[in-house]
C-alpha cells in the first residue's frame, strides 16, 4: 500500500510561536505545518498556495476576519477547498460561530489544547472537496473485544477521506481496513483509513462518521481519482 500524501497545514495569527505545543503535536501526527506570524500579505498567500487547513489564531492586528476569509474562500483562490479551524478568545465565540458553515469549519476557544486543535485539523481537512457517491464498503476493524466485519455504505468521498453511513459507532482514531468498489469496474480499492469524528445526526441528517484515508492500494487509486473527477458534484 502507499501512504498518502501529507496533509499541509498554514498556521497564522499574531499570537503564533514557533515553541508552541500545539506545532508540536500536530507535525507529531503526520501533518505538514507551516507557520506564518500574521503580517498583511498573509491573505494574498491564501490566495496564492494552496493548504489542506488553516488554523487562525484572533485576534489579527489591523484586520478584521472577514477579510482573511474573503481571500481564503475567493473563487480562484488555491486555498478555496481547505478547512478553516478559528482559535478565538472566550468572548468572541459566539460572534465567530455565526460563521460557521458559511467559510468557517470549527470555533475553539484560544484557551483550546492541543489535542483539541488536532482533532479539529483531522475533522476539517479537505472538507469542501467531497463528491456525492453511494458505495457500499465493507470494513475490518480491530477492537480490544477483537477483529469484526462491518458494512456500511459511502455518503461522501473525496482524495483525503470519506463519509460513512452507518449506525456503527467507533472511537476516534480507531483505525479500519476497508475495500471499496470502484464504480464501473469488478475492482476494489482497498487500504486503511482512520475515525476522525461522528456525525451530527440532527444537523447532518445522516447517522455514521467521517474517516480519513492513512494508506490505500496505489493500482486503484487513479482510476479512483479519475471517478471523482467525473461525478465532481460538490456537497455544501
Amino acid at each position: 500500500m502507499a501512504e498518502r500524501p501529507p496533509t499541509n497545514i498554514l498556521v497564522t495569527g499574531a499570537s503564533v510561536k514557533h515553541d508552541d505545543e500545539m506545532l508540536s503535536i500536530v507535525r507529531a501526527a503526520g501533518f505538514e505545518v507551516r507557520l506564518e506570524p500574521w503580517h498583511p500579505e498573509v491573505p494574498a498567500l491564501v490566495e496564492s498556495q494552496a493548504f489542506d487547513a488553516i488554523v487562525v489564531h484572533l485576534p489579527l492586528p489591523g484586520v478584521g476576519l472577514g477579510v482573511l476569509l474573503s481571500s481564503i474562500r475567493a473563487k480562484a483562490a488555491r486555498c478555496r477547498q481547505a478547512g478553516l479551524v478559528i482559535l478565538t478568545p472566550e468572548g468572541d465565540i459566539g460572534a465567530v460561530k455565526k460563521l460557521v458553515g458559511r467559510g468557517v469549519n470549527r470555533v475553539l476557544p484560544n484557551t483550546a489544547t492541543a489535542l483539541e486543535v488536532l482533532e479539529a485539523l483531522k475533522a476539517v481537512q479537505g472538507v469542501a472537496q467531497r463528491v456525492s457517491i453511494r458505495l457500499p464498503i465493507q470494513l475490518e476493524v480491530t477492537l480490544p473485544a477483537g477483529k469484526s466485519q462491518a458494512f456500511c455504505q459511502t455518503e461522501n468521498l473525496s482524495e483525503s477521506g470519506m463519509l460513512l453511513r452507518g449506525f456503527q459507532h467507533y472511537p476516534l482514531g480507531t483505525r479500519f481496513s476497508f475495500q471499496l468498489l470502484v464504480p464501473g469496474t469488478d475492482r476494489c480499492l482497498k487500504g486503511i483509513a482512520e475515525v476522525t469524528r461522528t456525525t451530527d445526526a440532527e444537523r447532518e441528517k445522516v447517522e455514521g462518521f467521517g474517516a480519513r484515508f492513512v494508506e490505500v492500494e496505489s493500482a486503484e487509486w487513479l482510476e479512483f481519482e479519475r471517478i471523482l473527477v467525473e461525478k465532481n458534484d460538490p456537497v455544501h
